[in-house]
């Protein structure tokens, strides 16, 4: 590559100008300037510093407009693997006047490559953003009233509990006022206050969880959260625990 930079800029002294420009019409100090960026550009080219050698040549190219200059600078974009600006240039070479068949011939090839590079690019960057891309949040259906239907029915099954407690605490009290021992007494009190006490919590969880049921059926909404019920019952308290997720 370095070579073929070399041997362009050798062949820019001598060709003929474009666009109406003749090498008479400069001036000493624009025939000074043209060869200090055209060797500053060489200069960058070999320290791999392509985007400072690239501008010395598109200065030249303001001075002296070559169309030798266009392909060197397409070719430092290519090496750069800046793609787009190598293809602006190339592109801006092959039509050119005056421009050599066999170095239309090769920039043509190059930019067919070029094309096909940036195409492929493009597809792969297509394919990834779609990939990345999370799909469309469907559409809202109809509320979700499960968990309203689970808590009423939990709601009636410690009501129901609780009537049932509630009756045998009513034996345990017959038992007391049949008993006839002092043991007898203090077992039938006992049981009977425990069942009392299992009885009350579940109708206060029950109407709770009637409450909540109700609420729930009537403020239901799609959702991805979910509600933990898990009844509970102790030596002497009963209740019902309820767990949110959100």
């Amino acid at each position: 590559m370095q070579r073929v930079i070399s041997c362009l800029l050798v062949a820019l002294m001598a060709a003929a100008p474009l666009q109406g420009v003749v090498a008479q019409e400069l001036s000493e100090e624009q025939v000074e300037r043209f060869k200090e960026l055209t060797d500053l550009g060489n200069k960058k080219y070999e320290e791999g510093d392509y985007s400072a050698a690239a501008q010395a040549f598109i200065d030249a190219y303001q001075i002296r407009p070559i169309s030798n200059i266009l392909y060197n600078v397409g070719r430092i974009y290519e090496q750069a693997g800046q793609l787009e600006n190598a293809l602006e240039y190339f592109e801006r070479f092959v039509k050119s006047p005056n421009v050599e068949q066999e170095s239309r011939a090769d920039a043509l090839e190059r930019i067919k490559t070029i094309k096909g590079v940036l195409e492929l690019e493009e597809e792969e960057a297509t394919e990834e953003n779609a990939q990345t891309t999370p799909p469309p949040a469907a559409p809202a259906g109809e509320p979700d009233r499960t968990v309203s239907y689970i808590v009423l029915g939990s709601s009636a099954v410690l009501l129901g509990g609780s009537l049932a407690f509630g009756f045998l605490a009513s034996g345990e009290y017959d038992t007391f006022e049949n008993a006839t021992t002092l043991q007898e007494r203090r077992d039938a009190a006992d049981s009977g206050s425990t069942f009392s006490i299992v009885s009350d919590s579940l109708l206060i969880s029950g109407i709770i969880a009637a409450g909540v049921g109700t609420v729930l059926f009537f403020t239901a909404k799609p959702s991805e959260g979910g509600v933990a019920i898990a009844p509970y019952v102790g030596q002497h308290e009963a209740g019902l625990g309820l767990s949110l997720t959100y």
